[in-house]
């Protein structure tokens, strides 16, 4: 079966994030009885105990799902979006708002595109008001160009509300291009493509060495998973090793075993002289179970620096448990310096 044509089928999902009858969190951005959770709802108008958005505050763009603790894959840098017929605007797909919806009685597709390929779990679709949300045909493809279809495992479908549906399968490969279609599109009003949830953030991170400035502020192993993203070394969220640190390495560690299939770098990137980005050309990463075998390694082979890394695992190693990922520097100057680390786990809904 190559397409996916959706049958309603109500589902109860699950609360994974243990939640119920917790203690509110008291810290601005956080929820969760101990604050473990990143606040993406607007202006961190979030349920200090369950996440949920408050005083009619929606997820921010990038984000989606249940306490909005999915990232959407629609809203990364790489990803391209089109619609058939082609529109003058369709920025009603990607902006998070499910009351704003396609006009065009004509459209029938929508393609969303990467400039690289991203392990796929599920999406969500969302339609107009009385509007009948199971008409619809999806497909994947490994390629931009690829005119093959890309076959998949265990299909799921699952109706959140009269609105909404979630399409769930497991992929034997990655995917570059999801076109959909069928019926329904005329009536679509959003979509989001998860990709998972930042299993990183707030762990337990440590460093071979800690720099400390002049004012005696040190740049932490922590600040790698505090949640901001931001290149700015000023903004004191970016780790730094010594400067006479032979072997600089940062670690972080999970309270559990994850199945991670991508990992995200965050690159400093605010020298004028341009000294600092490149000081994680060449890197090294590795993940590693609870007895610190390592399961999956990466070596960075490009000659200039990027803002954001992503390294995917691949596809026969993502069931592997990974309790650690370790990266390592193996530039000239030999410092490392993390503005974040994201660690995502891709589960297909059950």
């Amino acid at each position: 079966m190559n397409n996916i044509h959706l049958l309603i089928v109500v589902c109860q999902l699950a609360f994974e994030f243990s939640l119920v009858n917790a203690q509110g969190c008291s810290q601005t951005g956080w929820f969760g009885h101990k604050c473990q959770y990143q606040c993406h709802c607007e202006n961190d108008k979030c349920n200090s105990s369950t996440g949920q958005c408050t005083e009619n505050t929606k997820c921010v763009k990038g984000w989606f799902g249940l306490a909005c603790q999915y990232q959407d894959l629609t809203s990364v840098p790489s990803a391209t979006i089109t619609s058939y017929p082609l529109q003058t605007s369709n920025t009603w797909i990607t902006d998070g708002d499910d009351s704003t919806c396609n006009q065009d009685n004509s459209l029938n597709s929508v393609v969303v595109a990467w400039n690289i390929t991203y392990p796929f779990s599920w999406l969500r679709l969302t339609v107009k008001d009385n509007e009948y949300p199971g008409n619809f045909k999806v497909s994947f493809r490994e390629g931009v160009n690829d005119s093959k279809y890309i076959k998949f495992q265990n299909h799921r479908i699952f109706v959140i509300n009269a609105n909404t549906v979630d399409i769930s399968c497991q992929m034997t490969v990655d995917v570059m291009k999801i076109i959909i279609s069928g019926h329904s599109v005329t009536s679509l009003c959003s979509v989001y493509i998860s990709g998972g949830r930042n299993a990183a953030v707030k762990q337990t991170a440590v460093q071979s060495s800690t720099y400390t400035d002049k004012r005696g502020i040190q740049a932490k192993a922590s600040n790698a998973v505090d949640g901001d993203t931001s290149s700015f070394f000023k903004k004191k969220t970016c780790t730094h090793t010594n400067i006479v640190d032979s072997s600089p390495k940062w670690n972080v560690t999970f309270n559990q075993a994850h199945a991670i299939n991508r990992i995200v770098l965050y690159n400093r990137f605010d020298s004028q002289d341009q000294c600092c980005p490149k000081r994680l050309v060449n890197f090294s990463l590795q993940t590693f179970n609870s007895s610190y075998i390592s399961n999956f390694s990466f070596q960075d082979s490009g000659k200039d620096p990027m803002l954001i890394y992503t390294v995917i695992v691949p596809v026969s190693q993502r069931n592997l448990p990974i309790n650690v990922i370790g990266i390592r520097a193996y530039s000239r100057e030999r410092i490392l310096s993390l503005c974040e680390v994201q660690a995502f786990e891709g589960k297909t809904k059950s």
